[in-house]
């Protein structure tokens, strides 16, 4: 199976505030600045075609920091990543012809309603359709929303109501490659497994790959065919949930890995406490 994401030794860096007369351009002078943070380092990792694949990790793990990357909204300072064989940097047109981003900072028009936002934005990603309102009352009553707040303004709705409609305007503008960034951050339990079960017909449907974030295990192991473990922007692992959960030998390790695998072991069981 041919890979739809390809990160090949990626980092990013970013930078504190410069002192007086310095002049800060290139990578290597970000690296020897005092206040330099690796967000990103020497990550490497492939997502196939046709995947739900999971970025996990706690906050600063640098997880939303290669979703940015991939969407071609940030530039690595050092390695590569291709979408489709396309590189993000080089060829960044291309890559956003295929993907669309989702995250819970996601703006809409806040004086009009969930309704008429996917229909305008639904509009310019797919041939027009004369069932296309229907299309879109159909997704957001599976999201869980009530006829009136489809109507109302988004300024007058919540804010998991609003994280529902981006979520629901990504599935209609139908990408090879879905990012969602935090898809669940907020949602309550039946709100998540509506996403999840959307997203699995999604795949389905329409032979998508989903990449997505998360800093919960349990929200991610139900969703994810594998899942990569970020911890302070290194990549620990590689492999099927139950095999990194259950045998922490499964998976592919970096092979410095070991100076985090405490660290993480210990975040993986409070996730699990939290949430039994």
């Amino acid at each position: 199976m041919n890979a739809a994401v390809h990160v090949r030794q990626t980092t990013k860096y970013f930078s504190g505030p410069a002192l007086p007369g310095w002049n800060i351009k290139s990578p290597r002078a970000i690296r020897n600045h005092f206040s330099a943070i690796r967000a990103l380092d020497q990550v490497s990792f492939a997502v196939k075609e046709g995947e739900i694949f999971g970025l996990v990790g706690p906050a600063g793990a640098g997880k939303s920091t290669l979703m940015r990357i991939l969407a071609t909204l940030l530039q690595p300072d050092e390695g590569e990543i291709r979408v489709f064989g396309y590189d993000v940097v080089r060829q960044k047109a291309q890559v956003q012809r295929l993907i669309n981003q989702v995250s819970v900072k996601a703006s809409f028009f806040k004086q009009l309603s969930p309704l008429d936002n996917l229909l305008l934005g639904a509009q310019p990603n797919r041939a027009q359709s004369e069932d296309l309102p229907e299309q879109i009352i159909h997704l957001l009553a599976r999201l869980g929303f009530q006829e009136r707040a489809m109507v109302q303004p988004m300024e007058k709705l919540s804010r998991p109501e609003q994280q529902l409609a981006s979520i629901a305007l990504a599935l209609l503008s139908r990408p090879r490659l879905l990012l969602l960034d935090h898809l669940t951050a907020g949602l309550d339990l039946f709100a998540r497994y509506r996403v999840e079960q959307l997203i699995r017909e999604y795949r389905s449907q329409h032979n998508a790959t989903i990449l997505f974030t998360s800093r919960d295990w349990m929200d991610a192991a139900r969703l994810a065919d594998r899942m990569a473990i970020l911890y302070q922007g290194r990549l620990v692992a590689v492999g099927a949930p139950a095999d990194l959960y259950d045998q922490w030998g499964a998976g592919n390790y970096a092979a410095d890995a070991a100076p985090w695998q405490a660290g993480v072991k210990t975040h993986l069981v409070v996730l699990e406490e939290t949430n039994t």
